[in-house]
């Protein structure tokens, strides 16, 4: 018998197929835990990297403004914002030095906090560590300046004298009695002057200064305030770098009294900064006792 016979299906036919694209897998737990784990090393890694290049980028700019200011003999080493000064190799610092050198790292733009350490840390005055948060750049650079400036300081804790103080005081007579005055009188009311990017005064302001410190040199016992200042385009820096230069004058010149360094940055204007006359005028430092 030749009929022909269709065949009908007895089951049911399964279309089998095997997707591999990455988005249709089932990941297990071995892949969760490597994608959590890779951000958080390329984390840690870069912020590695950025740490290293701030403290390298801090320590360089550290070493240009210490050799700026003469300190060939320091070295610096920077944990990122936090700069170490210590001594090279055969080199000392007097405390006075030691002082200084702190200060202009710590005003360097980006150091949070500038501390003494080997050769240097028995030569400070025991202050600790200075913060810092001023900017670099001297005047002409167009510096964008965002943090306050330092105002005048006022003292509002006399130290009783000793009596080696009193005795002294007292040698100086009325000299040392309204003082203020005649240091005044010794500067004139263009105070302490410097030429424009100079952290020096001029000459002029020198032979005045020699004279402020022959009246000061007596009197021992006084609280001095040396603050520097600058045009609206200088920087802090630069005006702490003025008031370090004018007490050190001082200091040669007899002076043994305690003195305070400030950065006055452009808070106080003697002239006009929109004016070159009153820019030139604004390049000063004042002298203050008590």
């Amino acid at each position: 018998m030749n009929e022909r016979q269709d065949r009908v299906p007895t089951g049911t036919t399964h279309d089998r197929r095997t997707d591999t694209r990455w988005g249709h897998r089932n990941l297990g737990g071995p892949w969760w835990l490597a994608l959590l784990l890779v951000p958080l090393l390329l984390a840690a890694l870069l912020t590695a990297v950025r740490g290293g290049d701030i403290g390298d980028d801090l320590r360089g700019r550290a070493l240009t403004a210490l050799k700026g200011a003469g300190f060939d003999g320091v070295d610096v080493d920077a944990s990122g914002r936090d700069l170490t000064l210590s001594a090279a190799d055969g080199s000392a610092l007097s405390a006075a030095d030691a002082d200084k050198a702190r200060d202009l790292v710590a005003d360097v733009d980006g150091v949070r906090v500038a501390s003494l350490g080997d050769g240097l840390d028995g030569a400070g005055d025991g202050a600790g560590a200075a913060d810092g948060n001023g900017d670099e750049g001297d005047q002409g650079a167009g510096d964008s300046e965002s943090a306050e400036p330092t105002t005048e300081p006022t003292d509002t804790q006399e130290a009783s004298p000793s009596a080696t103080e009193s005795s002294s005081a007292a040698a100086g007579g009325v000299k040392c009695n309204g003082l203020q005055a005649s240091i005044d009188k010794a500067l004139g009311a263009d105070f302490v002057q410097f030429d424009e990017l100079h952290r020096i005064p001029n000459e002029a302001s020198k032979a005045e200064l020699a004279a402020v410190a022959e009246l000061i040199a007596p009197c021992t016992d006084l609280k001095i305030t040396v603050t520097g200042y600058t045009d609206k385009f200088g920087s802090k820096r630069l005006s702490i770098a003025r008031a370090l230069n004018v007490s050190q004058i001082l200091v040669d010149g007899g002076v043994t009294a305690d003195i305070r360094k400030v950065g006055g940055h452009f808070s106080r204007e003697l002239g006009d900064n929109e004016t070159q006359a009153g820019r030139d005028q604004n390049r000063f430092a004042t002298i203050t006792v008590k």
